[in-house]
Parts: structure tokens; C-alpha cells; sequence
């Protein structure tokens, strides 16, 4: 993504080339990859860099719209960037937490569903006075009921949204495993 400056203020944005007007010229949209990034500079066009360090997941916030703005020199996670436009953002607002606990339990509860459906011929078949099912399948089945009443009740603790989103963030172990944990598999 590229963007055009005037006077230091960002006057364009280019997320995909396209032709351009600098001055009385126009130019084709090859610019954009045939140009080096100091003879786009020079045109005031200048590459967008991503500043995320006030974006947070739009899953469980709801962030600002982007500012665009031009930066001579702006250092973003140890990196700096000289003469750049940067994409930030100014704020968030955490969603509603009730609602996204509600979100949250239905997913598993609906995974948990789908895992139970693979074996629910078993128990029909019990039921109907068929063969008995087997010991692993019935011991998967309450596995997959516990395992949906854990994360249920994890997610019922979650104070407030940091807590909850942290319930999905794995580990660097091998394998990662995340606090709130995975469905057991037959």
C-alpha cells in the first residue's frame, strides 16, 4: 500500500497500483513495482507502514478507523522508518462482554454438538434396544459433555475481555495448548 503527500498531509492512498498524475505526467500503474522505493519517495508517494501497537483483535474490540498520516522518522517495535505514512489507530473499545460470553459458550456448545453427532448412532442404536455401545465410545461421549461444561464454565469466569481472549491464546509448548483447552477426539 502506498500513499501520495502534499505539504506533509496524506492525499491519496494507493492499496493496489493504479495509474497516477504526478504534476502534468500521468503514469502507469507499473510504477509502483518497477520504481524503486526512493524514486516513488521522490514523486510523494510514500509506503504505508502498519502501526499497530493500539490495534487489538477485532474479535473482541472494536478498534478506530485507521489514520493515515505522513512521518519523517517513527520507530515502530525497534524498527525505524524514515520519511513513511503510517496506518494507526487511535483508540479501542471493548466489546460487550456478556454478549461475547454468549458467543463463546454457543461455539463450543455447537462443537461440542458436532463431535457428539460422529457417535450419536451408538446411542440411538442402544436405545432402541440394539447392541450395547461400547465402553470407549460412552467414555468419549461424557469426555466431550465434561470438556464442554469446563470451557463453559472458564469462560463464565472471565472478568473481563483480556481474560476471555487469553482463554484462546496458545503456548510455545510442543504441542501448544491453550487455557481453555480442546475437545478430547475419539
Amino acid at each position: 500500500m502506498w500513499a501520495k503527500v502534499e505539504s506533509n498531509v496524506v492525499t491519496e492512498l494507493y492499496p493496489n497500483p493504479k495509474p497516477v498524475v504526478i504534476g502534468d505526467v500521468s503514469y502507469p500503474k507499473n510504477i509502483f513495482t518497477s520504481w524503486t522505493e526512493d524514486e516513488l519517495k521522490a514523486a510523494n508517494i510514500y509506503p504505508v507502514i502498519h502501526d499497530t501497537r493500539q490495534y487489538k483483535d477485532p474479535k473482541y474490540y472494536k478498534n478506530s478507523d485507521p489514520v493515515y498520516a505522513y512521518k519523517a522518522t517513527i520507530t515502530i517495535n525497534g524498527i525505524t522508518h524514515k520519511k513513511v505514512v503510517t496506518k494507526s489507530y487511535t483508540g479501542t473499545v471493548a466489546m460487550d462482554l456478556a454478549e461475547l460470553k454468549v458467543a463463546h459458550k454457543e461455539s463450543v456448545n455447537d462443537h461440542a454438538a458436532s463431535n457428539l453427532k460422529q457417535t450419536d448412532w451408538y446411542a440411538l442404536r442402544a436405545l432402541d434396544g440394539g447392541t450395547a455401545m461400547p465402553d470407549s465410545i460412552k467414555n468419549h461421549r461424557i469426555a466431550v459433555r465434561t470438556k464442554a461444561n469446563e470451557m463453559c464454565n472458564l469462560i463464565d469466569a472471565a472478568t473481563d475481555v483480556d481474560a476471555l481472549a487469553a482463554l484462546y491464546v496458545y503456548n510455545s509448548d510442543d504441542p501448544p495448548i491453550r487455557p481453555l483447552g480442546e475437545f478430547p477426539i475419539i
